[in-house]
């Protein structure tokens, strides 16, 4: 099953020729890699060793909501670095905590 590159979604169509992203948001979102490694730092400053859900830590920066959950997804799906407390695909309602090591 492949993913999304930016958002770890369900890959249906994709949308670039080089990576595997599903849409035109997710393609110019992905060229800004600073910005990606801002806010992936930011979520993991806000997770500590409990199940936090992705709508708690979202709420104090509504703006970049969808880039916040797009950096959980990519730490769960590719780096492994999150873990869910479901399988279904992630949402505001999925609970998450560290991997530990």
């Amino acid at each position: 099953m492949l993913r999304c590159e930016y958002c770890a979604r369900i890959l249906k169509i994709n949308r670039s020729d080089t990576y595997l992203l599903c849409s035109q948001k997710c393609k110019s979102k992905f060229k800004n890699k600073n910005q990606i490694k801002k806010v992936d730092e930011y979520v993991l400053g806000s997770i500590n060793n409990e199940w936090y859900f992705v709508k708690d830590i979202v709420l104090p920066k509504k703006s970049n909501k969808f880039e916040i959950v797009s950096s959980i997804s990519r730490m769960i799906y590719f780096e492994n670095r999150l873990i869910k407390k479901n399988n279904d695909e992630v949402n505001l309602q999925t609970r998450v905590t560290l991997k530990k090591k």
